[in-house]
């Protein structure tokens, strides 16, 4: 939504991100079934977890950075642009667990 300062994503009765003007890009995204993934100082959350983080490793290789914005899929799964060490320029999918 946007507001008269910027533009969030809202979940009532909580405000889940909110970026000011001028929005170069939103750097949040929803999927179809209300899950929400956007940065943090960690890395970036899925619904209010921390799902990737920096220092994480893929394989052997650490994520060493990460840009924004993400994208959400309908299974939750996270793609990301970053950067893992053995390749500067990554797309990362990030599939959490579920119970």
């Amino acid at each position: 939504a946007d507001t008269t300062t910027g533009a969030g994503l809202f979940n009532p009765p909580r405000v889940v991100f909110t970026q000011t003007y001028p929005l170069d890009n939103f750097p949040a995204a929803i999927n179809d079934f209300g899950a929400i993934a956007y940065p943090v100082a960690a890395g970036v959350n899925l619904n209010n977890s921390l799902l990737l983080a920096y220092g994480d490793t893929i394989g052997t290789d650490v994520i060493n950075g990460l840009s924004f914005p993400v994208a959400v899929n309908d299974r939750d799964q996270v793609a990301i642009p970053g950067n893992i060490a053995g390749a500067s320029d990554a797309l990362i999918l990030a599939t959490p667990k579920h119970p």
